[in-house]
């Protein structure tokens, strides 16, 4: 879950948030996050998004399971298309219609037979360049044993790329996972884009995300208690949330956190 307050990430975030305003063409389209578990791949993932969803982008977030690409052409594209063509897509009669027979109906669009992933990324990416907007496709999870899916997204990424269509793509998986990916002759793509390590967060950052939702919640909690619990994490993100989590779940009812509550 993204906490109340990141914190240490802020500069990645707006990093992210710049290539998708600079156009096609910026290095930051195509990003990756990499990192152990627990120090907020997901997080950073849902932040991207966050940033898309401001400038009024699209989004897809997809896990690397089996059927990605189906997933993509069957179900994601597929939907955005029909909520953003024009004219939407018409209902064509496929069940019978005499009397006491059930009648069906099936959306179409006119014109327009079952198409492969790369056709309806640029017919989506086409539609939302006219609107000044474009699309993201972020991906966890992301490793070798998907790699046949994330070849096939990974081609037609970069041949948007090129043709400089409003694409982003970001990712993340684990380290080992992200490089036997990018040690793939085919994933190619993937060795050019910005990949980001995460690791600890510095202490004074860990303090101020235990003491802000604290204070914004209407409790109190004293400079002294939030360094203590700061180190207690380490720096680890997941640490923070689950330190700071129950640090306040120690007695609820009180206004002001203790130096008993956070030994506990």
């Amino acid at each position: 879950m993204t906490p109340p307050l990141l914190v240490g990430r802020g500069d990645l975030v707006e990093d992210f948030g710049a290539s998708l305003d600079d156009g096609p063409g910026a290095p930051g389209r195509a990003t990756l996050y990499t990192g152990a578990r627990g120090v907020g791949k997901t997080v950073m993932l849902n932040q991207a998004e966050e940033q898309a969803r401001r400038r009024g982008w699209l989004v897809i977030s997809e896990t690397a399971t089996p059927g990605l690409v189906d997933r993509l052409t069957r179900e994601h594209l597929p939907r955005l298309l029909h909520e953003h063509r024009d004219p939407p897509a018409r209902r064509r009669l496929t069940g019978g219609s005499v009397a006491g027979v059930s009648v069906s109906w099936t959306d179409v669009a006119e014109g327009r037979p079952e198409a492969g992933l790369r056709r309806q990324l640029e017919e989506l990416t086409g539609i939302l360049a006219g609107h000044g907007t474009g699309l993201l496709i972020s991906v966890d999870e992301m490793h070798r044993r998907r790699s046949g899916d994330l070849r096939e997204l990974g081609a037609v990424v970069q041949h948007a790329f090129r043709e400089e269509r409003e694409l982003a793509f970001v990712g993340a998986g684990l380290p080992a996972a992200v490089s036997d990916l990018l040690s793939d002759d085919v994933v190619t793509f993937l060795r050019r884009a910005d990949r980001h390590v995460l690791g600890p967060v510095s202490l004074d950052d860990v303090a101020e995300a235990i003491r802000v939702p604290v204070e914004e919640s209407g409790r109190s909690i004293a400079d002294e208690q939030c360094r203590t619990a700061a180190a207690a994490t380490g720096g680890y993100p997941f640490l923070i949330q689950l330190v700071g989590h129950n640090v306040w779940r120690r007695r609820p009812d009180r206004e002001h956190i203790t130096a008993e509550d956070v030994a506990d």
